[in-house]
């Protein structure tokens, strides 16, 4: 038999996305977990792209996936494994259990499979294949399929590091399909072939796929390799606890970081939906690939909190240099990097998101600011426009940049309150209300652009009387 890699003892895991959607949440949560799990350890983290529905799947979907990957900071071992490309080696092992007696064709037509289906239904029992061509198969003319000869008797149990351990009666489990009748191989053989090939020594995957182990596990024992350590975590749910959906809003990691999360962020959030570490709340990766085991694993479905996702993106936002968050900003040429890095520090403390960032950002780095609004232009009043007049006339005579304790000895000889001259400056220079103190402001804008910017007020205000 074929393989993909040298077998050795190092812990391998592998995530194995298929490409007919961008990242889930529940997804990224799957990806980061293998990922620590595997480094902490000193193994591989292996990719595996599951595109065996070729009527769903899309290479923009692939893409799209290594991205997200690559944003949340899991890099994977090798290059990515493309199961569509193993079917050869698929069918070659669906055969062999076909010559040794451990799987059979079964030629039942696709309307007998669906009325026993009925049938089972209408009884309120679990549909199951009734093993009619198991040992007296007919109709050797017509198409088959070809199926695991399972057990009849006995039990199957599985030792899994989050459910426990569980046990089945062989009599629940029917004989899977391995191979269909266009000789494409099922989910269930091609990951079982896929995982012992690649010698995976840990599947960390949602619960949702834990039945499926006792099935594998057949498979497994009829192939005579060793099923690998499980550990079926469980789904994510909304705030209602519902299953996360679409209808809870945002539910991608392509989503999260077009709206300006941080990847320490998210990486934050997703370690803490079914993980714990004591009391912890806020763990760097680093800190992750020390702490993480399945210890802290827990058993019942996570609610996933936007609001706490919001409150981290804050907290690491606040963490990074303006030289740091400078470099993840995509400013237009004509930014002047030197003004960004001196009211960086400020408005970080002001900002939620990168995107919010970038938007206040703006305002300080390139010469021209937004017309102002109909709001800031109703407050601008004429007392406020006189103000502003002789502050211009008085204290901008030259490109002298302005004194602070200059300009409040002229506040207080017009007898002017400082407030009122900020207010007016805020709304000039930036038209905003709300902006850091109005002196960090004008130091970073520079005399020049506070000329311009005023004049460009005055501008505005005549055009609209």
């Amino acid at each position: 038999m074929k393989s993909i890699l040298k077998r050795s003892k190092v812990v391998i895991t592998r995530f194995a996305p298929s490409p007919t959607g961008v990242l889930h949440l529940g997804s990224a949560r799957t990806a980061l977990f293998n990922w620590l799990y595997a480094k902490g350890h000193g193994g591989k983290f292996l990719l595996r792209i599951e595109d065996t529905d070729q009527a769903r799947s899309n290479d923009a979907f692939t893409q799209s996936i290594l991205s997200s990957l690559r944003w949340l900071g899991l890099p994977w071992d090798g290059e990515p494994i493309f199961q569509l490309a193993r079917q050869q080696r698929h069918q070659e092992v669906a055969v062999g259990l076909l010559e040794k007696g451990l799987a059979y064709k079964c030629y039942c037509s696709p309307e007998r499979l669906q009325n026993l289906r009925d049938q089972a239904m209408a009884s309120g029992q679990q549909p199951r294949y009734d093993r009619k061509c198991r040992e007296h198969a007919e109709n050797q003319n017509s198409p088959f399929v070809i199926r695991l000869k399972a057990p009849l008797e006995g039990q199957t149990t599985v030792q899994d590091e989050v459910q426990g351990t569980v046990t089945l009666e062989n009599s629940t489990l029917d004989d899977m399909v391995l191979l269909r009748a266009d000789q494409s191989p099922t989910y269930m053989l091609a990951v079982v072939v896929d995982d012992h090939d690649m010698h995976i020594s840990h599947i960390i995957r949602g619960s949702d796929h834990f039945t499926n182990t006792f099935r594998q596990k057949l498979l497994y024992e009829a192939l005579g390799w060793t099923l690998p350590v499980t550990a079926h975590i469980p789904l994510i749910h909304g705030q209602d606890g519902a299953k996360l959906s679409k209808r809870h809003g945002a539910v991608n990691v392509e989503s999260f970081k077009d709206q300006g999360i941080l990847p320490q962020a998210m990486q934050n959030a997703l370690l803490r939906l079914g993980w714990a570490h004591g009391d912890e709340e806020k763990i760097s990766l680093s800190k992750a690939l020390e702490w993480f085991d399945f210890g802290g694993l827990a058993a019942s479905p996570a609610r996933f909190d936007e609001k706490k996702l919001w409150a981290l993106n804050e907290y690491y936002l606040r963490q990074l240099s303006a030289q740091e968050v400078l470099q993840l900003l995509d400013l237009p040429p004509q930014a002047v990097p030197e003004k960004a890095l001196q009211i960086l520090p400020e408005l970080q403390l002001r900002a939620s998101t990168l995107v919010d960032l970038k938007e206040s950002l703006l305002l300080y780095v390139i010469p021209e600011r937004p017309p102002l609004c109909d709001k800031i232009k109703a407050l601008l009043t004429s007392e406020i426009q006189e103000t502003l007049k002789a502050f211009t006339e008085e204290c901008l005579r030259d490109d002298t940049p302005l004194n602070e304790d200059a300009v409040r000895k002229w506040a207080t000889e017009k007898g002017l309150p400082l407030g009122q001259i900020a207010k007016a400056l805020r709304m000039a220079l930036l038209g905003q209300t709300v902006s850091p103190g109005i002196f960090q402001v004008t130091q970073t804008l520079g005399p020049q652009w506070i000329k311009q910017r005023i004049h460009k007020t005055w501008e505005e205000l005549t055009r609209t009387v």
